[in-house]
């Protein structure tokens, strides 16, 4: 467990040699946040304003436990109640200033859909805000929750994805909010174009028949030398 004036946050884990099954639950001045990860992957959080559970898309559904928001409103009261009993009794851990990285999730290509992630590792206390820009203005994204995850060392990750198009020299950016410390990450879209794309699609089924032809031809004309050798 971590403590400090404001955050609380609360580690349960089943730790074996082939898993680690980690239940984190943190509580702050008005807000709270429970997710559950698996190997260091996410299984699941609490969306307490929409009032449920968000599964990763990844678990089945009959593995879906019908009581895991009533379980998680439990915990984040349970949460609070131990934050209002430790206050104080600790002091706070020290600061780490987060670490960015902004990717795309597939190739770019120009004016397909995609996905820009920005992962923002290593940072404590998991109080923070980030936003996304496209050529110097801010726009909105389609999920506003942030779900931190829990790292072996005691400090926090998170994801924050962006769906855009791709189309070639714009430039988007992650901008992230923590504590006195503001960072900026800017990247540079150079999309392929699809007509070359698939101008070399083409190009490769068209060697491919012509190698097939070859392979056939070849074939039979050994048939054929031993049938006139017989």
């Amino acid at each position: 467990t971590n403590c400090c004036v404001n955050i609380l946050i609360l580690c349960l884990t089943i730790h074996t040699k082939l898993m680690r099954l980690c239940h984190t639950t943190s509580c702050f001045k008005s807000s709270g946040q429970v997710i559950v990860t698996f190997d260091g992957d996410e299984l699941y959080h609490a969306d307490f304003k929409k009032e449920e559970i968000v599964w990763e898309s990844r678990v089945p559904t009959s593995f879906h436990f019908v009581h895991a928001y009533q379980y998680a409103v439990y915990v984040r009261h349970m949460c609070k109640h131990f934050l209002k009993i430790w206050k104080g009794k600790k002091s706070a851990p020290t600061t780490a200033v987060p670490e960015l990285i902004v990717h795309s999730r597939n190739d770019v290509i120009e004016q397909i859909e995609n996905t820009l992630i920005c992962f923002i590792n290593h940072f404590f206390p998991p109080v923070i805000k980030t936003k996304w820009t496209k050529n110097g203005i801010e726009v909105e994204t389609e999920d506003s929750f942030q779900a931190f995850i829990l790292n072996p060392d005691g400090t926090f990750h998170l994801f924050s994805t962006l769906s855009f198009i791709a189309k070639d020299g714009d430039i988007y950016g992650c901008t992230v909010e923590h504590e006195f410390h503001v960072q900026i990450v800017l990247s540079t879209i150079k999309a392929e174009d699809t007509y070359n794309n698939h101008s070399f699609v083409y190009c490769g089924i068209c060697l491919t028949v012509g190698f097939l032809g070859i392979a056939v031809g070849t074939f039979f004309a050994v048939k054929g030398n031993k049938y006139q050798t017989s």
